[in-house]
């Protein structure tokens, strides 16, 4: 009967996947169903009697005699009992080990770790300036402009990441321990062995076993090791409840555990480095949280005290190759894809003085008359000591810490613990079958993380070739090797971007889509060259003079030249990278039911283990101790099935297979579900509303004598009496348009605007832009543009009419009313 509801389930199902009319599917199933339940049932029906047949319960081989007993066995134990020299063996190494471990303990309490010290403590953040080497040649401020000052005079290097070490991160160096690496070979031997010893008391089980159907699956065999069930049954027990302890501290310990096995040191010797992030609360999402949510929030709370939260993670030591200026390799650690150096004061990460980028200062980089002198090729390899490659240095996990990931977990722990016991207790081909689910949803779990980090890495990759000006020569090579400072000759034509950069000399026109989202073409101008300009550089409010990483370069003016700002992982793009390689933590709902139901089902498990003892006692049960023991934890592991991650991983780990296959990318599997439960999605990008379509309708002149002077001209005609010379010249040259080729680019109410004016554009290389009426003959010069700013609401230019003499200059604003 049962197989054929579940036969009539599974061809309902078919039948509601299938095509068809919809409304047909639940009754197409429930007829199927019913159908093929009724012929199962006629089919047990039809077959003989046979209760007059004894069932007969498979009686398996005979059992090995053991070592001391006489008379003729057909094989005898390999052991022969307790005192039997392999087992004082095992004893030995168990007893070793553990002395080994005690001591090595006890020589541990007495080397301090330094974890409690946060890396604010011990550095500074922020304002950080390195000095060049003792002996380098001091370089002139004019090459070294765009970075702060060191105070003794000498110039700071490059150091461009995006901000100070982070508040609350903190560290500890370790360094190879001799006795403690081989305490820590000791662990890894004995825990391979314990699965050796497993695999030794299966093969004394099932050896020689009986396999003759349902009624004879493999249930015990000859027990040529120990002679006997009893014998092998004790010492299955007790590798079980060693092997649950042993694991159960390494599992607890994980994270720690090699650390623990190595001396702490000061970072000037460190081989590795425990570093502890800290991290915020997780945004919660359940918004009506049950009772028991609620309690369990509350002893959740109180468990973890005043520990902070974040991960730790423990990275090794690199060291640099050197180079001219500082022959001496640098030591470093790379922490999110940022690089740290070692220092006397702890880690320090270098950082570019915000207070030292003023536009003068990049100016200042223009030395010779019509060229640029840039970095010297010795400045640039210090550089590049210092922060590292041009490049997001994200590595694709190895297969190491893969595995380490999928298996050292809580419910991996508690199905190895059930799954050992079910491959004992005669449930062999059960125990095979679900484990291999397991393994195999492991497996494939492993390997879409793999193929999906693989993708990232290959996203985040920006590889290229550039021109840099070093030593006032131009020399194009690979984009890894630009370093804060240098000078880049910008490129059009569909060149990408290698880093974030400020335009110095020229225009440009960029593709900003992949970064911001922008559809349209966004131009780009440097400022005018003055070298006494103080203004801070800032990429925010400095957008129109900065080039962003990543985005494409449509068209440039033959003299543009940028001097990067940002290199890998502090660019625009690397920040983005770094939010999908580390995305801010949520907790779903059924992330918080999940681990309160899995604890009420063990609870729930422990009662009935204890019931189905004390019953079997009170029952007057004379069963072996240890098959009480396997129907109890039996009773346990049908309470909380060990399958149970798989059915909770199984969807996700597919949903993220089909996004791979429509190009959709997720690192985190377990986010399926939380989007699964979006109903809207609201999108407001800028732009939005203007685009193809919108229409210059007209104006509302405003006359000079007062409100009766005022005409409103709709639709817009540039010969109405209305439109005064100063309104139309105004329509013409107050905005921020430049062209690409022969199309306007710029804000779109600009370029319809300037559209309907009538008047034609033009932009010379290394001259300011021109404005005209090609049939009025009027012409004006674009002498400065200070461009749309939110904070005032407002934009203006300063132009000049066209001729000789320099022409009358005006000034044109135009803005929000109330900013007017």
């Amino acid at each position: 009967l049962g197989l054929g509801l579940g036969l009539g389930l599974g061809l309902g199902l078919a039948l509601r996947l299938g095509s068809g009319p919809a409304r047909a599917m639940p009754f197409a199933a429930a007829a199927a169903s019913a159908a093929a339940a009724a012929a199962a049932l006629a089919l047990s029906l039809a077959q003989p009697a046979r209760a007059s047949l004894a069932y007969e319960y498979p009686d398996g081989p005979t059992s090995c005699c053991s070592a001391h007993e006489d008379g003729y066995c057909g094989c005898r134990a390999s052991i022969d009992g307790p005192g039997d020299p392999v087992l004082v063996l095992v004893y030995v190494w168990v007893a070793l080990g553990l002395i080994m471990l005690a001591a090595h303990g006890i020589l541990r309490s007495k080397q301090s770790d330094v974890r409690g010290r946060a890396a604010d403590d011990c550095f500074p953040c922020g304002r950080f300036a390195r000095t060049e080497p003792t002996g380098a040649e001091p370089l002139e401020p004019a090459k070294h402009a765009p970075f702060v000052e060191a105070e003794d005079g000498n110039n700071a290097a490059a150091l461009g990441a995006g901000g100070g070490v982070p508040p609350g991160l903190k560290y500890q160096g370790y360094c190879r321990d001799a006795f403690g690496t081989w305490a820590y070979r000791y662990v890894r031997a004995t825990s391979i062995g314990i699965w050796l010893v497993f695999l030794c008391i299966l093969i004394d089980k099932y050896n020689d076993c009986e396999v003759r159907g349902p009624d004879a699956q493999c249930f015990y065999g000859n027990f040529p090791i120990t002679g006997s069930w009893y014998t092998n049954a004790q010492i299955y027990v007790g590798w079980w409840a060693f092997t649950v302890v042993w694991f159960g501290v390494l599992f607890f310990f994980s994270r720690d555990l090699r650390n623990w096995f190595r001396r702490p040191c000061d970072l000037s010797e460190a081989e590795v480095i425990w570093v502890f992030q800290p991290e915020r609360e997780p945004e919660n999402f359940t918004t009506t949280p049950t009772w028991l949510v609620r309690r369990a929030r509350v002893l959740k709370a109180k468990l973890r005290g005043n520990r902070p939260r974040g991960t730790a993670e423990t990275l090794p030591v690199m060291e640099t190759k050197g180079c001219a200026l500082h022959p001496e390799p640098l030591r470093c650690v790379t922490i999110n894809c940022l690089r740290y150096l070692l220092t006397d004061d702890g880690l320090v990460l270098p950082e570019l003085d915000g207070g030292g980028r003023t536009f003068g200062n990049f100016n200042a980089a223009l030395k010779k008359a019509g060229g640029v002198d840039g970095l010297t090729r010795d400045e640039a390899a210090w550089r590049r000591e210092q922060v590292g490659e041009n490049r997001i240095a994200y590595e694709i996990d190895s297969w190491k810490a893969l595995l380490f990931g999928e298996f050292v977990t809580v419910m991996f722990f508690y199905q190895c613990a059930t799954y050992t016991w079910w491959f004992w207790e005669s449930y062999l081909f059960t125990a095979l079958v679900e484990a291999s689910i397991v393994f195999g949803s492991m497996a494939f779990a492993i390997y879409v993380r793999h193929i999906n980090q693989r993708s990232i890495k290959a996203m985040a990759e920006l590889r290229g070739e550039a021109t840099v000006i070093r030593e006032g020569t131009p020399s194009r090579g690979d984009s890894a090797d630009i370093v804060p400072g240098d000078a880049l000759i910008v490129e059009g034509a569909g060149w990408t971007a290698p880093c974030d950069m400020v335009l110095v000399r020229g225009t440009a026109v960029t593709d900003e889509a992949g970064l911001t989202g922008e559809s349209m073409p966004v131009a780009k101008a440097a400022r005018p060259l003055d070298f006494q300009d103080m203004t801070v550089y800032d990429e925010g409010k400095h957008a129109k003079q900065t080039l962003f990483a990543g985005t494409t370069v449509l068209q440039a003016s033959e003299d543009a030249v940028a001097v990067c700002t940002r290199t890998g992982i502090t660019t625009s793009k690397g920040r983005i990278i770094g939010l999908i390689l580390k995305p801010p933590k949520m907790t779903f709902k059924y992330d918080e039911e999940f681990t309160v139901v899995f604890a009420v089902l063990l609870a729930y498990g422990a009662v009935l283990f204890t019931y189905s003892l004390s019953m079997q006692s009170a029952r007057g049960s004379n069963a072996n101790w240890t098959v009480q023991l396997s129907i109890g934890i039996f009773t346990i592991s049908q309470m909380v099935s060990p399958l149970l991650p798989v059915f909770l991983e199984v969807g996700p780990v597919m949903s993220a297979k089909r996004l791979r296959e429509r190009g959709i990318f997720c690192v985190n599997p377990k986010r399926v579900a939380i989007c699964g439960k979006v109903r809207i999605a609201a999108f407001d990008k800028t732009g939005t509303i203007t685009k193809e379509g919108l229409e210059f309708a007209g104006v509302w002149a405003v006359g000079d004598g007062g409100p009766e002077d005022d005409a409103l001209v709709m639709p817009f005609n540039p010969g109405s009496p209305s439109v005064t010379p100063a309104l139309l010249r105004g329509i013409a040259c107050c905005h921020s348009l430049t062209k690409y080729g022969d199309q306007l680019v710029g804000n779109e109410v600009e370029i319809r605007m300037f559209a309907g004016s009538g008047w034609d554009l033009e932009g010379l290389a290394g001259q300011p832009p021109r404005v005209f009426d090609p049939i009025g003959g009027d012409a004006l010069i674009v002498a400065r543009r200070f461009d749309f700013d939110h904070a005032r609401m407002a934009m203006s230019v300063v132009v000049r009419e066209a001729g000789g003499g320099g022409g009358h200059a005006m000034a044109f604003v135009k803005g929000a009313p109330e900013a007017v």
